[in-house]
């Protein structure tokens, strides 16, 4: 019996406890504002080891998507569609993103739906805000852009590693890229580092 009586003793303070946690805004906010945090810290993308230096230049490539926390910046050249927090944009003189953070999609047209910290074109000058873009491009260059591979088949182009170049047909896979992608009407030139590089028709298997 006694030993009943102390078990029943924490658990109702317990459940007093959980009631005032709940009921306290004070508290209650709290808990709010860590659950915010923990989600932020939930973005956080981990890190890769990469220690291939190398770019490639690629006479063709598939859609290329991206969901990053990390700041990119992005140039686009040719008409562009943007919707922002103030208004609408139409411009044919491209535009320039500084530190945008979202979703991209490159394929024949670049989809961005995300946040910057600078916008620049021949219309406006704008800081911190919100941006949906639609382009139709002519030429496209992403800094600091990170995707989980490049896999594309029946393709031709030139892979330089260090001071060596090899041409090559066939297909290409690149692991974890990260660097400077330019899109160039249907060319694809990615500069970065990556953890593995595959071209099975030179003999290439790096990483």
């Amino acid at each position: 019996m006694v030993l009943m009586k102390l078990i029943a003793i924490p658990v109702v303070v317990l459940v007093l406890l959980a009631g005032f946690l709940t009921t306290n805004p004070a508290v209650s906010g709290f808990f709010e504002q860590m659950k915010d945090k923990f989600f932020s810290f939930t973005k956080i993308e981990p890190p890769v080891n990469r220690n291939i230096d190398f770019t490639v230049d690629l006479n063709k490539y598939n859609t290329v998507t991206f969901d990053r926390s990390s700041p990119m910046n992005i140039t686009v050249i040719g008409e562009a569609s943007v919707v922002l927090q103030n208004g609408n944009v139409n411009t044919k003189n491209g535009i320039t993103l500084v530190d945008y953070k979202g979703f991209g999609s490159v394929s024949n047209k670049l989809l961005l739906n995300g946040t910057y910290e600078r916008l620049e074109s021949m219309e406006l000058k704008l800081g911190k805000g919100k941006i949906w873009l639609e382009s139709n491009f002519s030429n496209t260059e992403i800094t600091n852009l990170r995707v989980k591979i490049i896999n594309i088949s029946d393709v031709s182009g030139v892979l330089t590693l260090k001071n060596s170049s090899t041409q090559f047909s066939g297909s290409i896979e690149i692991f974890e890229p990260l660097g400077t992608f330019t899109f160039d009407n249907s060319r694809m030139t990615v500069k970065g580092t990556t953890q593995k590089i595959t071209i099975p028709s030179v003999g290439i298997n790096i990483g």
